[in-house]
């Protein structure tokens, strides 16, 4: 596949690429394209933990794992609009369809609506603007949230579960805070994420990106249920929580100037 790769479709890019370099007095490359964005810098700073990366034989030396970059905490607006639920029904389960491929609810959150609504749980759902008026109204029970946005920090605090379409971050803040994954999604590299869950034993991935109702119900239950997706997404979140990024990056930035 990589041999095939280099003459159908990376030919031509490496061919322009090569020639920039010349013009700017620069040898140009030999080897593959794709691989000169690990080759050429001094260091890669990898957004994780050994131990939510696949194993591999050797490893490049200049990959750097720094723990989860999350987002800046001043960037959510707005305090959690009910607090008071997340004592009031148990389990808590956080359900989101991404920032991106969120316009058609009908492909994860009503789903996992449809799946557990009626479970006794605490569903908060955040939608991206995705017809989040609509879905309130489809969904009017009292153990139901539905928010355009909410403080993923504050409420992965006091969840079980969370089920989302597989998007790094909000996988890498779950797993921070221990809680288990339920992964839905195939496209935008998702799939891969997803499967690195299921590897890991901190999740369950259903390798769809239009999961059925029933699956996700039986899923959930597992992950409820069983104890070993709690114990493994525990095991990570301590990992996580030895590493302290962005002095990481400063100190070695520090160093080499």
């Amino acid at each position: 596949m990589k041999a095939m790769m280099e003459r159908m479709a990376m030919a031509e890019p490496k061919r322009v690429f090569n020639d920039m370099l010349v013009a700017q007095g620069i040898a140009p490359i030999d080897g593959t394209l794709t691989d000169v964005s690990y080759q050429s810098p001094d260091i890669s700073f990898q957004n994780g933990v050994p131990s939510f990366a696949y194993p591999r034989r050797e490893r490049n030396p200049k990959t750097k794992y720094v723990g989860a970059l999350l987002p800046h905490k001043g960037a959510i607006t707005g305090a959690f609009p009910h607090p008071e639920k997340l004592s009031q029904y148990k389990p808590v389960i956080v359900i989101s369809q991404g920032t991106v491929d969120n316009k058609d609810p009908e492909k994860l959150i009503v789903p996992a609506l449809e799946a557990l609504k009626d479970t006794g749980a605490l569903l908060i759902i955040t939608t991206g603007h995705g017809d989040t008026a609509g879905l309130r109204q489809r969904y009017p029970q009292d153990n139901i949230i539905i928010e355009d946005f909410v403080d993923f920090d504050f409420v992965l605090n006091h969840a079980d579960l969370l089920i989302t379409n597989g998007g790094y971050g909000s996988v890498l803040l779950s797993l921070s805070k221990g809680v288990p994954v339920l992964g839905a999604g195939v496209k935008e590299g998702k799939g891969d994420i997803n499967a690195q869950i299921d590897y890991f034993g901190v999740g369950i991935d259903l390798r769809t990106e239009n999961p059925k109702p029933d699956a996700i119900r039986r899923a959930t239950a597992r992950l409820l249920s069983e104890p070993q997706w709690k114990q493994n997404a525990a095991r990570l979140s301590d990992e996580l929580k030895r590493y302290d990024p962005y002095p990481m990056i400063d100190a070695y930035l520090t160093n080499i100037s």
